[in-house]
């Protein structure tokens, strides 16, 4: 996040095999997309891992709110 580069080595990976597990790339976008809110509403960006994310996927359900003050 930031100025930072995106560590795009440590990136394909997690995320291939989260597709290798049969999720769609908007769903994994709009995981990835919760997972990134959080942070920013953490203050926490300078966390941000996509190994993480992939291994917290299931938390991020873009079925419910992502937060308990959204619809």
């Amino acid at each position: 996040m930031g100025a930072g580069s995106f560590p795009l080595g440590s990136a394909l990976k997690p995320l291939a095999q989260l597709r290798k597990k049969g999720n769609t790339e908007h769903e994994i976008a709009r995981r990835l997309g919760y997972y990134v809110r959080h942070l920013v509403r953490a203050n926490e960006t300078q966390y941000a891992s996509i190994p993480h994310f992939a291994k917290t996927f299931a938390t991020w359900d873009p079925a419910k709110p992502a937060f308990d003050d959204e619809d």
